[in-house]
Parts: C-alpha cells; structure tokens; sequence
C-alpha cells in the first residue's frame, strides 16, 4: 500500500503517512493479506493509479497519465470491471480539474483500460463462446438492481460472504469504523480543498465512491472483499483529515488531550478489526477442515473413476481434497444436475455434497442420499443419482 501510493504521489503533497494503516489494518485487510483472491492486490494498483491520475493533474504530465494507465492495465488484468469502474470515476475527475492535456490524459487511461481486458476478452471466447455470452452469464448469477448498503454492514463484522435471505443482523458495532472512515474523509476534503493536497484526496474519494457503486447497486451477493478498494482509497482523504487534525500548536497539555482524543478512537477500531479477523480466520479454518472431510468421502466413493461434483459452499477446496471435477451447486436452476446426469451417463462418477435440503421439486430428491460423518457438525449430505439414469 505504502508503495502504491508512493509511486505516484507527488513527494510534496505525499499522502498522509497514516493511509497504509487506515487502509491495512481492517480485519479485510488482515484477512486477505495472506490469502489469494484478486480484491487486495486490484485495491493496490488502483491506488497507484488514482495516485498517478493526480500527479498528472497536479503537474499537467502526460508520462504520469502513462503510468496511471500502466496501473489500471494491471489492475483489469486481476479484476477487469473494478478498473473499468475507478477509470470512469478518475475520469470524471481528470475532465474537471486539469486544465491542459484533459484529452490526451482520458485516451491513455482507455488504452490502458482496453490492453488490460484482452485476457478476460481471450478467455470469453475459449470458455463462453465471446464477451456478450461470458457477460449475460455473469449478469444471471449476481445482478441485482436494489439498494445492499446495510447487506454490507450486516458483513461488517463477518462472515466474509451471504447469500441474500441469509444474513445475519445489522453489525452496529462496526458503525463507528464507517462513521469514523467517513467522518474523516470528508475533514480531509474540506481541509486540504485550497491545498495541493486536495487533487489527491478528491481523485480518491471519487475513484472510491464509484468502485464502491456497483456493489451497492448492481450485484446481488455481497462479500465484504468486494469493497476493499474502496476502503483503500477512502482511507487517502481520511488520512488526510487524521493529519488536520493533529495538533501543532497550545500548551503540551492540550496537544496531549488532542492527541488522544484522535489516536484512542482510532486504536479501539483497530483492536475491534483485530478480533473480527481472529474471529472469522478461526471460521474459515472449520469451513476448510469439513471441505477436507467432504473431499475425501467424494474420493473414497470415487474409487479412483473419474469423477465429478457438485456443493454448494467451498467447492474449490473440496475440488482439491477429492481430486474430482467440482462446480458451485445454485438451487435456482438445475444446470449443475444436468452436467452431472450427462457425465454420469458417459460411466463417470458424480455427486452432490449439500448442507441444504434441496427444494420441493428440485431434481436432487430423486437422487439416494447418505450423511457424511463429521464429527459433532450435523446436516451434510453425499448425494448420488440412481442407477437407472
């Protein structure tokens, strides 16, 4: 994060040394730090390139435009639609705030954004049959035109995902780090708005609001991992606003008031993020003992055929510990039954592996089913078409 920022921050107007920690040290941040999916390392280009975007309109320089391209290149080579999304957002920001060479600064962000979509275009058409198919198959999986707000801060203190229908409360002990992060935010644009500051703060709190739009909006199942970049960027103008607000001047009892008065808010929301991580790190570590249990009871049934399944939560993982062909099991439509009917008839062995009972009508009731033994943990099933398919 530090680096990311660094690269592209002017040295005088060098964002606010606390904008690693704000960032970092959330329990997101401590989670997937040591795990590997796309959302923390797209929240470090997109930084780097919502700090390029500023220099160049800092400085009216077409060679930062070429690195902020570079950066939002990477960062849709890791996650195409998040770059697309912060490139519309920065955009908006390069069209009102520079004043020379605004064109010439918007095609090379488009050149970098085309150059880093060519692989998610490849690999439509090898997989999905071309963009438009790979697009409305996405689409029918997670679109949801709505409001999610409070689905996010029903996450705010974990688990990492939801299906919608199967959230827990509201987490209200997390509103203070949002009230917090964006109380901060906005002292940061207001101080900093006749400064050589604000060009940075403004650009990232801009590139993080529109990140931070289609998750709120547009997708149907919330992960917390999803606003990691706009956390990221947000934490720039909050950083910001920590330093207006650090005292530099009155008696060394006030400044020591002050000081407290900014760092013990601060220090309890980290403690609080430390134990939310602790908390859902221990979860997930018992979610991937029984993924383990269930692939294992999938290779032992196998008996070394091939072989192929469907679950319904961390199929991946089981994918790995079985050695079969795994897939995401949906109750909303049957093309996963259908798949394994079809490789089942070719002499392939197939199951399902579900804690949920399937629903009325579903084609799964007419599969043979048996519990899977996982010690104290109760309600998992191997299901297995029957042999006249």
């Amino acid at each position: 994060m530090t680096v990311s920022l660094a690269v592209g921050s002017p040295p005088s107007t060098l964002m606010a040394p606390p904008t690693p920690a704000l960032a970092g040290f959330t329990w997101l941040g401590l989670l997937y730090g040591s795990q590997i999916y796309p959302n923390l390392p797209v929240a470090f280009f997109l930084v780097a390139a919502a700090a390029f975007i500023a220099r160049g309109i800092a400085r009216g320089s077409d060679r930062a435009s070429v690195w902020a391209a570079v950066a939002v290149a990477l960062g849709a080579f890791v996650r195409p639609t998040d770059a697309l999304w912060l490139a519309a957002g920065v955009g908006l920001v390069v069209l009102a705030y520079r004043r020379n060479g605004w064109l010439r600064g918007l095609v090379t962000l488009g050149v970098g954004l085309v150059v880093g979509w060519i692989p998610w275009i490849i690999e439509a058409y090898i997989r999905f049959g071309g963009p438009l198919a790979r697009w409305r198959n996405a689409e029918g999986q997670v679109r949801s035109i709505g409001f999610h707000l409070f689905d996010y801060l029903r996450l705010a203190d974990g688990p990492t995902c939801a299906v919608p229908g199967r959230l827990g409360p509201i987490a209200w002990q997390a509103l203070p780090w949002w009230l917090v992060l964006g109380g901060l935010s906005v002292v940061g644009l207001v101080r900093t708005r006749r400064t050589p500051a604000f060009i940075p703060a403004v650009t990232a709190t801009v590139g993080a609001a529109a990140l931070a739009f289609p998750y709120l909006f547009l997708v149907r199942i919330p992960c917390g991992r999803y606003l990691l970049p706009t956390y990221a960027l947000l934490a720039v103008p909050a950083a910001f606003g920590v330093r207006a607000l650090w005292p530099r001047a009155g008696s060394r009892a006030w400044r020591t008031t002050a000081i407290a008065m900014v760092l013990v808010p601060l220090l309890a929301i980290a403690a609080w993020h430390a134990r939310v991580a602790n908390s859902v790190e221990a979860g997930l570590v018992k979610q991937g003992n029984i993924a383990l249990t269930l692939g294992r009871a999938i290779k032992s049934e196998a008996g070394g055929r091939p072989c192929a399944f469907a679950s319904n939560v961390s199929f991946p993982q089981i994918e790995l510990a079985s050695g079969c062909d795994g897939s995401r099991l949906t109750y909303t439509r049957t093309t996963e039954i259908d798949r394994l009917t079809a490789r089942a008839r070719h002499g392939e062995r197939v199951f399902i592996v579900t804690n949920r009972a399937p629903p009325k009508g579903y084609p799964l009731q007419r599969w043979t089913s048996r519990p899977v033994d996982i010690g104290s943990i109760q309600g998992w099933k191997l299901y297995e078409p029957p042999p006249n398919l």
